[in-house]
């Protein structure tokens, strides 16, 4: 069983300040046994948070809460990013953030994780799933976030049932007036693991093109030239698909 969700179908509501989070009040014990008490299934437990299923009007709903060890609250920061990239077709459906308890509330859906499912998967299934990720990671450094995530996106990219790939998991985000999705993940994708198992299903990337196309990538990012990387990013797309 996996975490994932599905790109937003509607418009959700953004968060458009992490200070409008921090400045909420943090859940005494009393008030998060209250939420814990409301027939929530245990998921998994991370360094910074905690992953329950919830039945909300006849739907699974995955819910996130701070981890109460954790030094540092994130779940706030991963609402904001969650929302705001929904409005962009990127990322599982935000559905609510309660400050009091420190939850957040979000689409949950069938999937697999990359890593698991990249060895078995076939070509005709992995190429589009490759483009989908330059596509995504295009929208955040767009909008100057950064996941922080892209150089081993293994646990951070989900394949839903119907083969879509799906990012996960934005509580370290940041913004960014130099975002570094994109190039992020050109290292990724030329590294000796990936490459391996790309080769035995017949997808050769051209690694010294890819990462060409990256340093101009990140120059006009810097030079404030945005325009020209819609071009940038379709030479890029086509280094992996044609390996050309």
């Amino acid at each position: 069983m996996s975490d994932g969700g599905l790109a937003p179908s509607g418009v959700a509501r953004r968060v458009r300040s992490p200070r409008r989070h921090a400045e909420q009040p943090v859940a005494t014990p009393q008030e998060r046994t209250r939420v814990v008490a409301k027939n929530d299934t245990f998921l998994a437990k991370g360094k910074r948070g905690e992953v329950f299923l919830r039945t909300l009007r006849g739907t699974t709903v995955l819910v996130k809460r701070r981890n109460p060890s954790a030094a540092v609250d994130t779940i706030s920061n991963e609402a904001k990013h969650t929302a705001l990239l929904n409005e962009h077709g990127v990322g599982p459906r935000f559905i609510s953030y309660d400050p009091v308890a420190g939850e957040l509330v979000r689409e949950y859906v069938e999937g697999e994780e990359f890593r698991k499912w990249l060895p078995a998967a076939v070509k005709k299934d992995v190429l589009p799933v490759l483009v989908s990720v330059f596509e995504q990671c295009k929208v955040m450094d767009d909008l100057d976030v950064v996941k922080e995530e892209m150089t081993r996106p293994w646990k951070h990219i989900i394949i839903t049932n119907n083969k879509k790939a799906l990012l996960i998991d934005f509580e370290r985000c940041r913004d960014s007036s130099l975002p570094k999705n994109v190039t992020q993940y050109c290292q990724f994708l030329c590294g000796t693991r990936i490459g391996i198992i790309l080769k035995s299903k017949e997808i050769i990337i051209n690694n010294k093109k890819l990462l060409s196309l990256a340093k101009k990538y990140k120059q006009n990012i810097k030079n404030n030239n945005r325009d020209a990387n819609a071009t940038i990013l379709r030479k890029m797309i086509e280094a992996v698909t044609h390996g050309d």
